[in-house]
């Protein structure tokens, strides 16, 4: 594995960066290393690159100790670079582990996030993320996570496009689909059809935002059409890993829940979720065929080929109609998918 041929190949064919184009990236310590490939490789390619810094202390800092106009500065700052750019790459994971509280400033964090995604719409900017985190450690576990996920990154991105489409195409003329694994049956009708390649095609199905590694369908399914019992294998939900959750599940909702182990997470998240946190937001199929379950970042696994992933949550930016405030999913292993 050459890992500049991968960050060009992320450049080239997946974020279809030409020359002269500006390439925003934010990141912080423990993606830095993928960073800087990238950096190396858009220089060589004539692609103009501006990089954000935020590690783990500045975030914190800016959510408890900056003043409310600082706070704002700092995202008028970050919008006004994203108004120059033609594609945004986020792979500034460590936000997602570190909780905003002030009530000020979530309500003014939430005006610019509405400002900010009004300009990518204006302007077509091509956006990128990452979910997860490498490692910083020399452990033997976090050696070999760091090596399957630039494995799961070194992929034909044409390929996967055109594989993850062609299973978007076998599932659109179906009235309903019906999930299978273990002694559970999931059965839903299918709202919306998108297909995260973990690169932008000309494809309708095609998803706004990719998320590396890349490979995944998501199914947006008519909320109240849902109806079944979910065995999976492990839930993932507020940090912790739930084992063996069994869900039945009527129209859309969840109406009894049990777990082998940390039955009280599953509880909390469902409540966490608020109103709408006990209905179901997608199904999830992965496509990338580098993904493998085994000691990768439990972000990435969603990815695997063939794996199902259940997802609780807001699913309003995809075309539905679910608000949960609480993300968390279930992952099923090896399942069988039937068109009805």
């Amino acid at each position: 594995m050459h890992l500049t041929d991968i960050a060009a190949r992320i450049l080239r064919d997946s974020l279809k960066l030409k020359p002269r184009q500006k390439l925003l990236v934010v990141t912080g310590k423990y993606n830095l290393a993928l960073v800087e490939k990238i950096l190396i490789e858009a220089g060589r390619m004539n692609i103009r690159c501006t990089m954000l810094y935020q590690d783990a202390e500045m975030i914190k800092a800016k959510y408890e100790e900056y003043s409310l106009a600082a706070f704002t500065a700092d995202y008028e700052h970050f919008n006004r670079l994203l108004k120059a750019h033609d594609v945004y790459l986020n792979l500034n994971g460590e936000v997602r582990n570190i909780a905003l509280t002030d009530p000020d400033k979530l309500k003014l964090r939430q005006y610019h996030y509405q400002k900010s995604h009004q300009i990518l719409q204006s302007k077509k900017i091509r956006v990128g993320m990452m979910p997860g985190l490498l490692n910083d450690t020399l452990s033997e576990k976090a050696i070999e996570s760091e090596l399957q996920f630039w494995q799961a990154l070194d992929i034909d991105y044409d390929q996967l496009c055109r594989e993850t489409i062609a299973i978007c195409e076998s599932y659109t003329d179906n009235s309903y689909l019906e999930l299978q694994a273990g002694d559970g049956t999931l059965r839903f009708q299918v709202q919306r059809i998108l297909a995260e390649c973990g690169s932008f095609s000309n494809s309708p199905y095609q998803s706004p935002v990719i998320n590396y590694p890349g490979g995944e369908i998501l199914l947006v399914p008519h909320s109240e059409s849902i109806s079944g019992t979910l065995t999976g294998d492990y839930a993932y939900a507020l940090g912790d890993r739930i084992t063996k959750p069994r869900l039945t599940i009527e129209r859309g909702e969840i109406k009894t829940f049990e777990a082998e182990e940390n039955e009280h997470i599953l509880s909390k998240a469902i409540i966490t979720g608020g109103l709408d946190g006990r209905k179901i937001a997608l199904v999830c199929i992965g496509t990338n065929p580098n993904v493998s379950l085994a000691n990768i970042d439990m972000s990435f696994t969603q990815k695997s080929r063939g794996l199902v992933s259940i997802y609780w949550g807001d699913n309003r930016s995809l075309g539905g109609e679910v608000a949960g405030s609480c993300e968390w999913f279930l992952q099923i292993e090896n399942p069988k998918i039937i068109s009805k």
